[in-house]
Parts: structure tokens; C-alpha cells; sequence
């Protein structure tokens, strides 16, 4: 979700309603952040998230030590008091993959929009709909503001186990650190792949091997999910290919039924994974996807080339040496 929280801070010099909300959600959860020193020692917090704030500090002073720009990111908490923090909405026309692009100023097109208020989604979406695309809106559970502001932890970020936690971290310090406007396929692959490597390392440096494994098993199911959503792309671009719309759509119904059976198929080794043979897929969720998966092989070519250490690979980044192979051409 890197970005959103710098669009807010355009608002100002913007007439659009969109970013005054912004403005307002931001605010208003910003005004709740407390010191997490002071929120550790509250009364009520549950059972457990002392335990994760320590972690939290671990994480911050190993993606410090590794270059990840982490400044006074993750200082303060907020509690959602069980709310979703962002709901995000992307949409495309029923018979294509192109994406539905919003623009902002500064950091350029993206292919979701998020929401503070639900309410604002949910006629965002509606919108939409009545203009003929098909939509999907979801939840996230993080945001990154690139660093304009000092983002805080989150109570969602408190309920996962360790090792998502610290992937969700380095996620969003990812963007921090290395951002490039309008690419946003780019930016999300690359931050979930460094995400990927750095976790990897903390909890083998920790010794955390349980967590480790599991991890390990969640990437292998991963693996096999964006195989299948890969496979089902690629067919579903060769069938909109058709001059006939109604035979695009025939497509499209079949080319879904037959994702859905093949993953009812698939021996995935996690309950998390297992939950996606009951999705109801749609070419919304299909690029909510894609926007994450990038080209993994050019991101595995230049890790390669930065000898599998994550501080190089980082210094690679920001220098620009690795970030030529890994843009699409201009």
C-alpha cells in the first residue's frame, strides 16, 4: 500500500474530496498514536503484545543494520479497536486485465485506491459498476507513507504470528526505502520479495526455526498459488484476444471454473493457502495478485548479483545499478 499516506499530505493544494478524506483518516488515526513505551504498559493491552513490541524493536534494529531506511517508522501505536485500517478497490472491465488506474500527484498511477472510511469504498465501487467494471474490494492491514511520516504500528500488526510480522515490517520499509513512481507492479514485487529474504534471515539469525519452517512452507504454497493464477493469466489474455465480446466472456466464465477446480487440486501444505479453493475468482482479485508477483526472475538474477546478501542488494537499489534490469522499458 506504499504511497497512500503521502497522497493525504497533497490535499492541501488539492480540491479533490478523495484526498481531503485522506487528510481527515490520516489525522484522525495519527492523533491516536501513543509512544509505544507508554502503550506497553497500559492496563489494556492484551495478553501477548508486550512480547510483540519487543519484536518489533528487534526488527527495527536488524532492518537498520541491514539498510532499510527506518528513521522513526514503527515509534508509536494506534489501536483500530478491531477495525480494518484501509480498504482498497480495484477494478477492470469484465472482459480485459487491464487495470482501472487512478492518478495522484507526485508518485503518479496506481492500479487500487485506498480508503480510510468504507463507506467512501463502497461508493467508490459503486461507481464503478454503474460505469460497467467489475470491481474487488478488499482489506489491507498496512500502509506505508514513503517516509513523509512517522508511520506507527497497528494493533492488526500486533495479531499475527512473528514471522508475518516481520515481513509485514520490512514490507513497508521496503517502500521507504526504495520507491519509484509509477511502477507500481515494481514497487509491490519488491517489496514483497525483499520482505521474503530479509525475514528468512532474522529468523535464522534468531534461531527461530519453527517459525522459520513454517514460513518456508507458506512460501512453497505461494509458489504453487501464483503458478496457477500465472497459467490462468496467460489464457485469459490469449482468449481477449477475440473481436467477440460475448465470446470473450464464454472464456472468461470457463478459464475461472477451470482455476478453481485446478486449485481444489493443488496440495497446498497450510491451511492459510487451503482458503483460497474457496475464493469466488475474478479478474480484480486475478491483478490484486499480479500487482505483487512481478517478474520473480529478474528479482532472483540481481539478488543473485548482490550475493544473496540483502544489505547489498539494497545498496544495489538505491544506487540505481539494479534498478535498470528490474524497470520495464520507457
Amino acid at each position: 500500500m506504499g504511497g497512500m499516506v503521502l497522497l493525504a499530505c497533497l490535499a492541501a493544494g488539492c480540491s479533490g474530496s478523495y484526498l481531503v478524506r485522506q487528510v481527515a483518516g490520516q489525522v484522525e488515526l495519527l492523533s491516536r498514536a501513543r509512544p509505544i513505551d507508554e502503550a506497553r504498559t497500559g492496563p489494556e493491552l492484551p495478553t501477548g503484545y508486550a512480547n510483540a513490541f519487543e519484536e518489533i524493536a528487534d526488527v527495527l534494529q536488524f532492518a537498520t543494520d541491514v539498510g532499510f531506511n527506518v528513521e522513526d517508522a514503527y515509534q508509536t501505536y494506534v489501536d483500530l479497536e478491531g477495525r480494518p485500517l484501509v480498504s482498497v478497490l480495484v477494478a477492470c472491465p469484465p472482459d480485459s486485465l487491464a487495470p482501472y488506474l487512478w492518478w495522484f500527484p507526485v508518485v503518479g498511477s496506481f492500479p487500487y485506491k485506498g480508503f480510510f472510511d468504507r463507506r467512501a469504498a463502497h461508493r467508490a465501487e459503486r461507481l464503478l459498476q454503474d460505469e460497467g467494471y467489475e470491481t474487488y474490494l478488499g482489506q489491507s492491514s498496512a500502509f506505508s507513507s514513503l517516509g513523509w511520516f512517522p508511520d506507527p504500528v497497528y494493533s492488526s500488526f500486533l495479531e499475527e504470528d512473528l514471522a508475518d510480522r516481520v515481513d509485514l515490517l520490512l514490507h513497508e520499509l521496503t517502500h521507504r526505502t526504495v520507491f519509484v513512481t509509477g511502477e507500481t507492479r515494481f514497487n509491490e514485487s519488491l517489496a514483497m520479495f525483499l520482505a521474503r529474504k530479509g525475514t528468512a534471515r532474522f529468523l535464522r539469525e534468531r534461531g527461530e526455526l519453527q517459525a522459520l519452517a513454517r514460513y518456508d512452507s507458506h512460501g512453497r504454497d505461494r509458489t504453487r498459488l501464483v503458478s496457477e493464477l500465472a497459467r490462468c493469466g496467460d489464457e485469459l489474455r490469449t482468449a481477449f484476444r477475440s473481436g467477440d465480446r460475448d465470446a470473450r466472456l464464454r472464456e472468461r466464465k470457463r478459464i475461472l471454473g477451470e482455476l478453481t477446480e485446478r486449485l481444489a487440486q493443488t496440495s497446498f501444505e497450510s491451511e492459510r493457502y487451503r482458503r483460497y479453493r474457496q475464493l469466488d475468482w475474478s479478474l480484480p482479485l486475478l491483478i490484486s495478485f499480479d500487482t505483487y508477483t512481478g517478474d520473480v526472475a529478474a528479482l532472483e538474477e540481481q539478488w543473485l548479483a548482490s550475493d544473496r546478501d540483502v544489505s547489498r542488494f539494497l545498496g544495489r537499489l538505491q544506487s540505481g545499478e539494479a534498478l535498470g534490469p528490474l524497470l520495464p522499458p520507457r
